[in-house]
């Protein structure tokens, strides 16, 4: 906030000096390392100069001095460094943050403002006339310190006497990575599943993210369908798109992710043929339709499915990993499974690498 408002004022202050022309100021080496659509140095100067300050560009056997602005692109945004080197070598560096490329162009060239302000051109050696002796130059008089809006260092105790710089460190929007999680769950048959999962995404659009999910689930089913028991087993791959926002991709404690894709697998085990049991008014008998109590016979059926899935997760942002702990309520829906379609609900756990 505080430096807003710096920013702000020296852009008010800026705006009421007439614009400089290009033969004005002192001569200052311009360097810039930044993407071309933040900012070129030719574009910088023009900034500069339109902001009141005066200079000239310097060739490198020049003696000037040298500003030079860095602007890189993070996860949360860009971090803009200016170096203000003099002609005896000292360098000052400030860094500011920006949320956009367009912002850290702006804030790169109010900062070569101020810092040209900040202390009087240095004077160019004069030519020393043949045949004359140097003569010893005298003492510089101590000049009182001057009220500045360059950005003071922090002090030890946070405080400082001018404006201040600090740089926060807000919420990361993230980028993308891998998700590796097992997730135990119950059917709509009272029977297990188990699956493990390997999901990675990117990000797309501000919090949106999407990309791929590959798993293996391990399925029991107990189903009742066309007068037969069936009591079978097996396994399935499914491959899907994702879609996510949140957990674990960003600093967000909470996310969701959902799936659509395709399910291929087989069960076995055994059909057992169901007959009419006597209804009885009493506990001794079975009500409804009976097991038979015989041996039943083999079965196996193979299938594709579409399935959908759903997961609410939640994730421990440390700041200082890119690798998560992750856990999360789950449930799926597979239409076109062998024997009846499977709903299943569970809970997952695992880790997220933020990778990219």
């Amino acid at each position: 906030m505080r430096l807003a408002v710096a920013l702000a004022i020296a852009l008010a202050l800026t705006a009421l000096a007439p614009g400089a022309s290009a033969n004005d100021g002192e001569r200052v080496m311009i360097l810039t390392h930044a993407p071309s659509r933040c900012l070129t140095t030719e574009v910088l100067i023009r900034q500069i100069r339109a902001l009141g300050g005066a200079l000239r560009p310097a060739n490198e056997d020049e003696p000037s001095r040298r500003i030079e602005i860095t602007i890189a692109k993070e996860t949360w945004g860009y971090d803009v460094l200016l170096a203000l080197r003099d002609r005896a070598g000292q360098v000052t560096e400030r860094r500011v943050q920006a949320s956009d490329c367009a912002a850290a162009g702006k804030a790169a060239s109010l900062l070569a403002v101020l810092a040209l302000d900040e202390a009087p051109p240095e004077p160019e050696p004069a030519p020393e006339e043949p045949g004359d002796a140097p003569s010893p130059s005298p003492s510089p008089a101590p000049r009182e310190p001057s009220p500045s809006f360059w950005p003071a260092p922090v002090a030890d105790d946070g405080g400082t006497t001018g404006m201040t710089v600090r740089r926060v460190k807000v919420g990361r929007l993230g980028s993308g990575g891998l998700l590796l999680s097992g997730t135990y769950g119950i059917s709509n048959d009272l029977q297990e599943d188990a699956s493990v999962r390997l999901v990675g995404v990117a990000r797309v659009v501000s919090t949106t993210r999407i990309g791929l999910s590959l798993g293996l689930d391990h399925e029991l089913r107990d189903a009742k369908r066309d007068g037969l028991r069936y009591d079978t087993a097996g396994w399935s791959g499914r491959a899907s798109g994702v879609i996510a926002w949140g957990a674990p991709w960003d600093d967000f404690p909470i996310g969701f992710l959902g799936e659509v894709g395709v399910a291929a697998g087989e069960q076995h085990g055994t059909a057992y043929e169901r007959r009419p049991g006597p209804i009885s008014p009493d506990f001794g008998g079975c009500y409804g339709e009976c097991l038979d109590d015989g041996p039943g016979r083999r079965t196996e059926a193979t299938f594709v499915s579409p399935f959908f899935s759903w997961a609410l997760l939640f994730q421990l942002p440390f700041k200082w990993s890119p690798v998560r702990p992750v856990a999360g309520l789950t449930g799926s829906w597979t239409p076109l499974a062998p024997h009846g379609s499977v709903t299943t609900a569970g809970v997952t756990l695992g880790m997220a690498w933020q990778a990219w």
